[in-house]
């Protein structure tokens, strides 16, 4: 399966940088992916919903080498948009069959 991300906005100012979609393959999207900045650098979180008095997943993958990859194909599209100015599709094309 392919993998690709789109940023869909960035933020100036505040921990947010970033919201960013998710495509695996022709099957799925995932919205809502944030980019974040903190102490040890920028980094990818998945959609999240409160329950109770905590945050939960919503979606998240089960294997490291899935997480690296979206983490990868999402780092790789803001880099692109900050270098660009431009929302367009980002991210080359993973191969996820390992991951999966």
């Amino acid at each position: 399966m392919t993998l690709t991300a789109r940023i869909h906005k960035v933020f100036d100012s505040g921990t947010v940088k970033a919201i960013a979609s998710v495509n695996i393959g022709d099957s799925f999207a995932v919205h809502g992916v944030k980019v974040l900045t903190g102490t040890k650098g920028d980094s990818v979180v998945m959609p999240s919903t409160k329950y109770k008095d905590k945050y939960q997943d919503t979606f998240h993958p089960i294997k490291r080498e899935a997480r690296e990859q979206i983490n990868s194909v999402v780092m790789d599209a803001y880099q692109h948009y900050l270098a660009q100015g431009s929302p367009t599709p980002q991210g080359e094309n993973q191969d996820m069959a390992q991951a999966m």
